[in-house]
């Protein structure tokens, strides 16, 4: 937790917003909002199962790829954007994988709850909720920021779950997982 705090501390010194303690606490919560919805949004796992995102979006070899990688459960919802889909728009869309939206509303108004109650944050506190879906590597994420035993693993992934470069195999993995080799992974 320690780290988390000192980037919360290096940011607000740099922002230049008043020195106020409420209004830190305010932009404290709304960077831990802002960070809720984007784990999320970004970090779910496409299922094994899914059927939302069906063959006729894609070629067919990226179809192959795709559903190869699926079934191997090492795509998450940021990585859509890489097997040229017609649309794009799945990461920030609330009716894709509604869900995530609804979880989303769920640990914001845990958060909030206890920010006004003035209660100790936990992450099982925030991120306890009933989610059917997995969070990328959230709970090794949490231990690496102090969070042991915290509940964490009943939405994460057992290891980081590595998306191979499709695109450009001699990049080996896409650039927005580059910090694999901290944690224990799989990579297909």
């Amino acid at each position: 937790m320690n780290k988390l705090r000192q980037i919360l501390v290096d940011y607000l010194n740099i922002t230049g917003i008043s020195t106020s303690n409420a209004e830190k606490g305010a932009r404290v919560i709304g960077l831990a909002s802002h960070l809720l919805g984007d784990s999320f949004a970004h970090r779910t796992m496409v299922p094994k199962d899914d059927t939302l995102v069906s063959s006729d979006l894609f070629s067919k070899d990226m179809w192959e790829t795709f559903n190869w990688k699926k079934i191997h459960f090492v795509i998450e919802t940021r990585d859509l954007k890489f097997f040229d889909l017609a649309t794009t728009n799945y990461e920030d869309n609330v009716s894709f994988y509604n869900q995530r939206y609804m979880v989303t509303r769920t640990s914001v108004g845990n958060l909030l709850s206890m920010y006004g109650s003035d209660q100790a944050f936990s992450a099982r506190s925030i991120y306890g909720v009933s989610y059917d879906m997995k969070l990328n590597n959230l709970k090794a994420y949490g231990e690496s920021n102090g969070c042991v035993n915290d509940g964490l693993e009943a939405i994460s992934t057992d290891v980081y779950r590595v998306n191979r470069n499709h695109r450009e195999p001699s990049k080996y993995i896409f650039g927005n997982e580059d910090d694999f080799l901290q944690y224990n992974y799989f990579v297909c």
